[in-house]
């Protein structure tokens, strides 16, 4: 945490501490030359400080002049958006995330609309083509990652949560994109208490310039490590997944499960779905199942909330008509025992969370469902696969490998900083007791 605002004013504070000094020498009759030659130097300082902060906000007028930019503030705005949003990402440097395409974020400002007020900030050149979009949303209910006024990405408040979060833009546009962004939470300074950037990959170009802007009217940075991803190399053979695997206990329990499996239940099929309404039509005994799950080990399913289930549905349609979304299953006979929903997106699996049967646990139909469709990831062409966040034990067996995450904060104050810092842990502290507490209760 530090101040980024220790120049004119600071230098000021000197000066006018050295000229009490000057005066109380001159009282007492002691030589004054050393102390008149270092406020002669901080009257230096001072001026060449004032002269580039007038430099910087000529240069701020001149950049804002070659663009021009505009908030969308409701769903319907953003659907509006979706040709425009998609040739942007194609043309995109920064980091390549299905989590920025419009297809999650659009789910996600329908679902969550009513919970805050969308903020997708979007920023044109000259001749109208948009060079990029910020997705921010101003929360307005308390939430344990945003609370009430605070700014941050869209899909880091609720229940549905995105990863790999980043101002999309091509690198030539990072500075002005980041400045059209600064300009706007300046403007609407009296509507917010906190900026929360979230779960951004560690190289978020302009992001942290932008955080650093905005410290120049007295706010505070908080530049932290963020939730981790675990990513395991894939090979360029799929029956080779599992060699790939970290840890020599696990490979052995995949290959123990998997003939386990082949010798007990013989009638067993693993299954990759695409079709999207094959995908639809599979999503109640996804959520079945994992509420199921869930429930076995004493923690409750986030489908139980409305919301999250609402938003499961309408991305799922999204981002399986996208071609990116796929279901891998395991049968026992007619019946489905486990699902494993997955994104292959660019040259990158993402795997998201299993959902299977109790009963079949002996089975371990995580584990294989997981090399399935790593398997499934290598024949499309991808060369890593993303288990997105350190949360269950299980996900750090699979790889040493740890991807970075940082999160950068803004308060105005450090009170505000503060206050905010000792509520994370009081809501930390009492998430833990509950998660303690839980398999007692039931």
């Amino acid at each position: 945490m530090h101040d980024a605002t220790p120049g004119i004013d600071a230098l000021h504070e000197q000066r006018e501490a050295l000229n009490r000094r000057i005066g109380e020498a001159k009282i007492r009759g002691e030589s004054i030359a050393e102390l008149i030659e270092e406020s002669r130097a901080l009257s230096a300082k001072i001026r060449e400080l004032t002269a580039a902060t007038s430099t910087a906000r000529q240069e701020t007028a001149e950049a804002a002049a070659a663009f021009s930019t505009s908030v969308l503030t409701s769903a319907s705005e953003v659907d509006a958006l979706r040709d425009e949003w998609r040739a942007l990402l194609l043309s995109a440097s920064t980091i390549a995330s299905p989590f920025m395409t419009w297809e999650w974020m659009m789910s996600w400002y329908e679902t969550y609309e009513d919970h805050g007020s969308i903020r997708c900030i979007t920023v044109r050149a000259r001749d109208g083509r948009l060079i990029g979009i910020l997705p921010l949303f101003l929360s307005l209910r308390p939430d344990r990652n945003l609370s009430k006024r605070q700014i941050g990405f869209a899909s880091t408040y609720g229940h549905s949560w995105g990863f790999d979060l980043v101002m999309l833009c091509a690198s030539d546009d990072c500075g002005m994109v980041g400045e059209a962004t600064l300009q706007y939470l300046e403007s609407i300074r009296d509507e917010w208490d906190c900026v929360k950037l979230l779960r951004m990959p560690a190289d978020p170009q302009g992001i942290l310039k932008m955080a650093q802007h905005l410290t120049r009217d007295g706010c505070l940075t908080l530049i932290r490590a963020g939730v981790a991803a675990p990513v395991v190399p894939l090979p360029k053979d799929p029956e080779r997944v599992v060699e790939g695997l970290s840890s020599r206990k696990l490979r052995s329990t995949v290959r123990q499960a998997q003939q386990r499996l082949d010798s007990e239940q013989p009638q067993h099929r693993f299954a990759c779905i695409t079709d999207p309404d094959e995908i639809t039509r599979n999503l109640d005994e996804y959520v079945r199942l994992n509420i199921r799950r869930r429930a076995a080990g004493h923690s409750p399913s986030r489908f139980l909330n409305a919301d999250c289930r609402l938003f499961l549905e309408r991305s799922t349609r999204r981002l399986a008509e996208a071609g990116w979304l796929k279901l891998m299953t395991l049968s026992i006979g007619p019946r489905i025992i486990g699902i494993e929903p997955f994104l292959v997106y660019r040259d990158r699996v993402y795997l998201l969370s299993p959902a299977w049967a109790p009963e079949y646990a002996r089975h371990s139909p995580s584990h294989l469902l997981f090399v399935q469709a790593m398997r499934e990831g290598v024949q499309e062409g991808a060369s890593e696969a993303n288990f997105l966040a350190v949360g269950e034990h299980y996900k750090t067996q699979y790889t040493r490998e740890l991807r970075s995450r940082l999160d950068v904060i803004v308060a105005p104050s450090r009170r505000g900083m503060a206050r905010l810092l000792f509520g994370e842990i009081g809501a930390a502290a009492l998430r833990r007791l509950n998660s303690k507490l839980r398999p007692s209760r039931e």
